[in-house]
């Protein structure tokens, strides 16, 4: 996922007019556009998803909107992970762990390096053709390159920032293996792979209502005839969505046509706010420690910011 800001929008708002620390700045403008995503809970660049929503609830809020497209709403019928020691506890094992790359921590953390080298997990029939697996990657610590997951013939969608991705992927054969392959500038960390198998089932697109301004789905109740909303409805109603345990695939594609200006703003502020912390010699000295301290340290006027897009948009 691209920055929020550029590296030369930070610097004209700081200011700083040296390049000596660019690279810092750049690492400060990547961390706070994670955590701006984070706390928001919006994808703000437009772009296709399949997104898995728990159900029990009134609506399903997707995470891009506006929404341009809504191609499919499924119920997911069964889930499990299919992967062994997915989040690295206490050790490596069950994964093959290519040079370059090192287990420490509960994550394996990999070195920089021209020679793809990877990190893959062996597994019987995983890539049998028909298969269908939701795969999710969590790196820490991203600061250049990508990080391309596949299963058997059939590659993912590239990871390019820390986060945690969601990729659909459909199997159609090849090597039994889930294979994460680095470029050669990658430099992230990977802490958790899961690979959740998943039969689902696709609801009548006439069965729910879509506000796209909101990134809403809201669907009709039987009971409540040709109405899809209630100003008043029981309170021992059941939720609107509420058949599902193991939750509902969203097929849609939605975001914003450029990152909004109050949203720009509070990554400025916030950039500048980390840049001149105090004791700056000893902060940042990776993007793992940046993380930490943003994660515990919302300035008051990017909090406000933040909480007043949310109240405008979801």
């Amino acid at each position: 996922m691209a920055d929020l800001i550029t590296l030369q929008d930070a610097k004209d708002y700081i200011p700083v007019a040296h390049t000596d620390d660019d690279t810092r700045i750049s690492a400060i403008i990547t961390g706070v556009s994670s955590q701006i995503r984070l706390k928001t809970g919006i994808q703000f660049e437009s772009s296709t998803s399949n997104e898995y929503i728990p159900g029990g609830e009134e609506t399903l809020q997707v995470s891009r909107f506006p929404v341009t497209q809504l191609s499919e709403v499924a119920v997911v019928n069964e889930s499990r992970n299919v992967l062994l020691n997915p989040n690295f506890a206490g050790d490596a094992d069950n994964w093959t762990v290519g040079a370059n790359w090192a287990y420490a921590n509960g994550k394996v953390t990999r070195t920089a390096d021209a020679t793809a080298t990877t990190l893959s997990q062996s597994l019987e029939n995983i890539a049998t053709a028909g298969r269908s697996y939701v795969l999710r990657v969590t790196v820490t610590g991203q600061t250049a390159g990508t990080l391309t997951p596949s299963i058997g013939d059939t590659g993912g969608t590239a990871i390019s920032a820390s986060g945690a991705t969601d990729t659909r992927i459909e199997a159609t054969g090849g090597t039994d293996s889930i294979i994460l392959t680095p470029d050669a500038t990658f430099d992230g960390a990977v802490v958790l792979v899961m690979l959740i198998e998943i039969t689902d089932s696709i609801r009548d697109p006439e069965t729910y209502q879509v506000d796209l301004t909101a990134g809403t789905i809201t669907t009709l109740r039987p009971d409540w005839d040709d109405f899809w909303y209630s100003e008043d409805p029981s309170a021992s109603a059941p939720p609107i969505w509420p058949e599902a345990p193991n939750g509902y695939r969203v097929a849609y594609t939605g975001g914003e046509t450029s990152i909004p200006d109050d949203i720009a703003f509070a990554a400025k502020m916030w950039t500048e706010h980390i840049y001149n912390f105090p004791n700056q010699g000893t902060v940042l000295t990776t993007r793992g420690d940046l993380t930490a301290r943003m994660a515990g340290a919302t300035p008051p006027p990017v909090q406000e910011i933040l909480e007043r897009y949310g109240d405008l948009h979801v």
